[in-house]
């Protein structure tokens, strides 16, 4: 056997792993394929999105930057390196790894929706939106995201053709729903509120335990 067959084994069971949602496994497998050939930027990228799986933060930054290293432009390993820092709450970092990857791919849709959820959570709302909105502009369904957006800053009326918007994008409605609820509740309609909550937990019962 060939060095470079060598280390596609493990691989290619390590993908079969990860297909079947065995990331234990797949990772063991990746680890092989790393011990025998440590410069395969693939097998650090896959190594790192099963990581993620199991919200091993920090071994996902670890295998984006070695894949990025080996392979410096490697889209998804920046845009999965600024998930997993978003996940550790370092926006700043993870920012900047959004834009590093843009900067490869400047229509990446989820890209946009990601850094659009990270300017969020670190309390930029407009700079939120912008990027929801250009994630919508590249066919991302990001209306629902965008309308609370809207509605936390006042702007009910925008708000509410999100929902609206994303209730017809999408099969799984209950989510909008709260969505109007919350809103509705904001322009103090406690009716309309009512209403849509009621809708929500009806479309799916177990919904009220998520928000």
């Amino acid at each position: 056997m060939t060095f470079d067959q060598a280390w596609r084994k493990p691989f290619n069971r390590g993908w079969i792993a990860s297909g079947k949602g065995d990331w234990d496994q797949a990772i063991a497998e990746y680890s092989e394929a790393i011990c025998i050939n440590p410069h395969v930027a693939e097998s650090f990228f896959n190594r790192a999105i099963n990581y993620s799986h199991k919200m091993e933060w920090e071994n996902t930054i670890a295998d984006c930057t070695e894949t990025i290293r080996l392979k410096p432009n490697h889209l998804k390993a920046y845009h999965w390196r600024g998930v997993a820092k978003r996940a550790l709450a370092k926006y700043e970092a993870a920012l900047v790894d959004f834009e590093k990857a843009l900067a490869l791919r400047p229509n990446d849709a989820r890209c946009y929706y990601d850094r659009g959820v990270t300017y969020r959570l670190a309390s930029d709302l407009p700079n939120a939106i912008v990027n929801f909105s250009k994630a919508i502009e590249l066919g991302l369904n990001a209306f629902a995201e965008r309308g609370y957006l809207q509605a936390r800053l006042g702007y009910y009326d925008l708000a509410i053709a999100d929902v609206i918007e994303a209730r017809h994008r999408t099969t799984n409605t209950a989510a909008s729903y709260i969505y109007q609820g919350w809103i509705s509740y904001q322009q103090k309609d406690i009716e309309a509120a009512i209403l849509n909550l009621g809708e929500a937990i009806r479309l799916e019962p177990e919904i009220a335990s998520h928000y």
